[in-house]
């Protein structure tokens, strides 16, 4: 996740993991949602001559709820698209750069899978 916050642009790596309920609306169609945990793997600051990691300045885990559909139009094929809305500020509150800040985490996923 990624996003612009005054002249400074933010990059957040997470790994996510949802608990979701996947309901079938007709044979080849799912309607998927639930709620989701988040674990900051990495955060990085940049501006316009520089980067630099900036991992402190966000809290560890965040919270969010993630929704979204499924499509298996042949056995083997399947599309996802999902949607990600955070619950939670990323923002660490003893961060002295992002604690007046409420910053909330948002992401769309996209995906092909293949069954083997």
């Amino acid at each position: 996740m990624g996003g612009d916050i005054g002249t400074n642009s933010y990059r957040l790596n997470y790994f996510s993991i949802p608990l979701l309920a996947n309901i079938k609306v007709v044979k080849k169609l799912s309607i998927v949602a639930g709620p989701e945990v988040d674990f900051l793997i990495q955060a990085k600051t940049f501006n316009s001559s520089s980067s630099s990691k900036s991992t402190g300045d966000f809290r560890d885990v965040s919270f969010g709820l993630t929704g979204g559909f499924e499509v298996w139009p042949i056995h083997c094929l399947g599309f996802s698209a999902r949607y990600h809305h955070g619950l939670s500020n990323a923002a660490d509150d003893e961060s002295s750069s992002l604690s007046t800040m409420e910053l909330k985490n948002r992401a769309v996923q996209l995906t092909v899978a293949l069954k083997l």
